[in-house]
């Protein structure tokens, strides 16, 4: 529980420190203060990190909170978007920390269709999808997913998907040379 609630109050320092450098009429972007991905993205992943460990419902549903209140907040934030990262990241807290059934096949579907609106599909998002979605979590899930991983090609342009579900997935990376970090 410590790590959780260390990593939810360096990432909600950086974000009141980037607030307070916009509520002053500082002009330009302070890059010391402007949040990035990594800021985010390190919630959920050690979200994801913490999910594994046990069956405390205490730090589960705090893992659970961080990451969804982290996910949510680029959702609202005007400078930071979600990337690949992002997604990946959220799915491996929700395959750890919900147990296979319609409730998971729901949220894996979710992340999919939001990660496709976004532009973000890449092959290790298909994989961290592949390695959650792999279970049984409902005849309407089950069906989905059997549908959609059978029109993926590894080396096609996109995947065998529509190009435009990549679109972005190399402009918003942290980092330009790797989708991981």
């Amino acid at each position: 529980v410590s790590l959780l609630e260390k990593s939810r109050a360096i990432y909600t320092r950086s974000l009141e420190r980037y607030e307070l450098d916009a509520k002053s009429g500082f002009d330009q972007l302070n890059p010391s203060s402007c949040p990035t991905a990594a800021t985010f993205n390190a919630v959920i992943r050690t979200s994801a990190n913490i999910s594994s460990k046990g069956d405390d419902a205490q730090i589960r549903d705090y893992a659970m909170e961080n990451a969804f209140f982290a996910f949510d907040g680029m959702l609202h934030h005007p400078i930071v978007p979600r990337n690949s990262a992002t997604y990946r990241y959220m799915l491996n807290m929700i395959g750890g920390l919900f147990p296979a059934g319609e409730i998971r096949g729901n949220f894996i579907r979710v992340m999919w269709e939001k990660a496709i609106q976004d532009g973000v599909l890449d092959l290790e998002l298909f994989h961290t999808v592949q390695q959650v979605a792999d279970e049984q979590h409902g005849e309407l899930f089950d069906t989905w997913w059997t549908s959609t991983k059978s029109k993926f090609v590894k080396d096609v342009n996109g995947y065998g998907f529509p190009i435009g579900w990549g679109k972005n997935k190399n402009t918003r990376r942290f980092e330009r040379s790797s989708a991981t970090y």
